[in-house]
């Protein structure tokens, strides 16, 4: 039996350590969603990669573990994990290794130089990056990891999800930022339903459009979460998507959509009717090697973050190439996999560097101007940011993936408040992704619990 991870998600699970250890929460999240049921999957909840309680994750260890949620299939035939022969768990061996398992042992992972933190993840994934959906989707047995005591994501089995219904929090007194309202979507391929919501972009009217990715389409919502329409299929064609993932949506709600896999960006008119793409695999000058995000300023200049290239280019909105920052590195205007990218009414651009766990800030030029976050989940820490946004005041909104989420920063990055802890209830998340604000301050947030959360910040 072949297991149903998708390959791009042992990429992003093992990003919870990059440059350490794979860690006992990157194991123990592989394995809770090896799709493994009955036996199997209760084994893998008591093995979660630190196999002797000794708070380090071995190459053994985890090769145990990773056979007990496949199932039948010997890893120990296959590509091995530990690819240096350092005793150690590189990033790059771990995706190149769980990608030949998912092909049947086809390949052989490729030995690399011993790499830092800053530079583990510039290497081109052998993945891609959403699951592979087609049709109607049937949810496997095997829900989103739930919270253990110690913090620690392990398997659950529960009955086949069903998207829920929204449920608005009533109350009379005033509401804080990040106070709940409504929550809708469920795992499947129906309308209104997700596999994987990565992007979230507000139209002029207050609707929410998300990049579905796993099922290749956009989907529109009401603001309370009605479902209205969708557009797109699986393909290369004109209106196709190969793991849309980034979306924006510019003054005159024309919709931008970055389709990572295609490596190009669609533009739409507001119903969905396509209008024009550009982009092709490549590091030149308007080529792509993944876009993750898209943003469109005031002036309708076009920004997009080119992820594994690790630089930003700039467009017009016809797709014209504009100009381009960044190289790959730690350093200040440098990137190790830009995520997510937003731009102020004040011309500032917002960066969020994933591996280096922190929010750049540059002018639309491309001049660096400043910084903030760190490593860590102390108030005003990141760990792998994702999804950004800005308020019409300025304030900074920054998806708090690895910490299970949501900060509020000021435009110059002064911590003022956070809210979202690990789980699958209301207000909590499980790996949060994208997030959009409308005019009224609310604030739409996906994640990979398959669902969008509404919340209010007044």
């Amino acid at each position: 039996m072949m297991s149903c991870i998708p390959r791009w998600f042992a990429e992003h699970l093992a990003s919870y350590r990059v440059g350490r250890n794979i860690g006992r929460r990157g194991v123990a999240l592989l394995l809770a969603l090896a799709c493994g049921t009955g036996a199997r999957a209760a084994l893998a909840a008591s093995c979660i990669g630190d196999c002797n309680d000794d708070s380090s994750v071995t190459v053994d260890e985890l090769v145990t573990g990773v056979n007990i949620a496949l199932g039948s299939l010997a890893l120990d035939q296959c590509p091995r994990f530990d690819c240096r022969a350092s005793g150690r768990i590189a990033i790059d061996c771990l995706i190149q290794a769980v990608g030949a398992v998912l092909d049947g042992c086809s390949a052989e992972p490729t030995t690399s130089p011993t790499s830092t933190r800053a530079t583990t993840s510039e290497a081109t994934p052998t993945s891609t990056f959403p699951p592979a959906v087609t049709g109607t989707v049937t949810p496997t047995s095997t829900s989103p990891a739930a919270p253990s005591a110690s913090g620690t994501r392990t398997a659950t089995t529960t009955p086949t999800a069903q998207p829920p219904s929204p449920t608005p929090t009533q109350t009379t007194a005033p509401l804080a930022c990040g106070s709940f309202i409504t929550i809708w979507g469920g795992l499947g391929g129906g309308a209104g339903q997700f596999s994987f919501p990565i992007g979230a972009a507000v139209t002029g009217d207050g609707h929410v459009l998300v990049a579905d990715s796993g099922n290749n389409r956009i989907e529109e919502f009401t603001n309370a979460g009605t479902f209205v329409t969708s557009f797109g299929s699986k393909g290369s064609g004109a209106a196709q998507f190969d793991g849309p993932v980034g979306i924006a949506v510019d003054v005159d709600d024309h919709v931008f959509v970055a389709d990572f896999n295609n490596s190009r960006i669609q533009k739409f008119t507001r119903t969905g009717a396509f209008l024009t793409a550009w982009g092709q695999p490549g590091s030149g000058d308007g080529e792509f090697n993944g876009p993750t995000a898209v943003a469109v300023d005031g002036g309708g200049t076009v920004y997009v973050a080119d992820r594994f290239n690790n630089r930003i280019q700039k467009f017009t909105d016809s797709g014209r190439f504009l100009d381009k920052w960044g190289t790959v590195g730690s350093a200040d205007g440098q990137f190790a996999n830009p995520f997510g990218i937003a731009a102020d009414n004040l011309g500032r651009i917002f960066v969020t560097d994933f591996f280096n766990d922190r929010v750049q800030m540059f002018t639309n030029a491309g001049t660096f101007l400043s910084k903030w976050g760190g490593s860590g989940n102390a108030d005003g820490q990141l760990s792998g940011p994702w999804g950004v946004a800005v308020d019409q005041v300025g304030n900074v909104f920054v998806v708090d993936d690895g910490n299970d989420r949501i900060q509020q920063f000021t435009g110059n990055g002064r911590f003022l408040t956070a809210w979202g802890s690990l789980g699958d209830q209301n207000g909590q998340f499980n790996a949060p992704t994208g997030i959009a604000l409308d005019a009224n301050r609310n604030v739409f947030v996906t994640d990979e619990g398959h669902h969008v959360q509404k919340f209010a910040c007044p």
